[in-house]
């Protein structure tokens, strides 16, 4: 009587451990995949609300532009005046001017094409560049530091292990033009990590 109460015991906890360890298979098994997928972050429900669908792109001469609406940019006066040539690059009649100041920095002029009006000079950003600016001309986002387009999940050790990127920061900004005659307003929208919504 006695070995079968053990015998009994036995395969009554081999039965508890195998159902353990199936439990522990399916747990492993039904984890949310984040390689190749991005996760929605609360910048990107932001923007979302944020962006205008109804903008048009101008397509005219660009103007000549006005150094005397901002006499400190005529520092970077012919990469401005070259890029600005090219033609509206953003948010419809602006163009986006861009150049490198050193390691990691980038600088940048806003100029409003149809006016030939410097709205927003900054020729030292204040954050450090991974991936530059990203504008379209038919949206009122303009991204710094944007998702490149082959970003994909990494571990946290992963992240610590790529030179200190995980300290850079991604910022989101939208044009707000005036109703008056005063000049457009570049508004920050958010901030958020390079990685975030992108940590598996």
């Amino acid at each position: 009587m006695k070995k079968l109460f053990i015998i009994t015991n036995i395969i009554l906890i081999m039965v508890l451990l195998w159902q353990i360890s199936k439990s522990f298979e399916y747990d492993k098994n039904h984890q949310p995949v984040l390689e190749n997928t991005q996760v929605q972050t609360v910048c990107d429900i932001l923007v979302q609300d944020q962006q205008k669908s109804d903008i048009e792109a101008y397509t005219g001469e660009p103007a000549p532009i006005n150094f005397e609406s901002n006499p400190d940019a005529k520092l970077f006066r012919t990469t401005i005046t070259n890029q600005v040539a090219e033609g509206a690059n953003f948010a419809g009649h602006y163009t986006v001017a861009t150049w490198g100041c050193g390691t990691s920095c980038t600088g940048y002029a806003i100029v409003d094409v149809m006016t030939g009006n410097i709205v927003d000079y900054m020729p030292y950003y204040e954050n450090q560049a991974l991936e530059g600016f990203a504008s379209s001309v038919n949206s009122n986002i303009l991204v710094f530091n944007p998702r490149p387009k082959n970003m994909v999940a990494k571990t946290a050790q992963e992240i610590l292990d790529e030179d200190g990127q995980a300290y850079y920061a991604r910022v989101y900004y939208d044009l707000v033009e005036s109703t008056d005659d005063t000049m457009p307003l570049l508004r920050k929208l958010c901030t958020e990590n390079v990685y975030s919504g992108l940590v598996k």
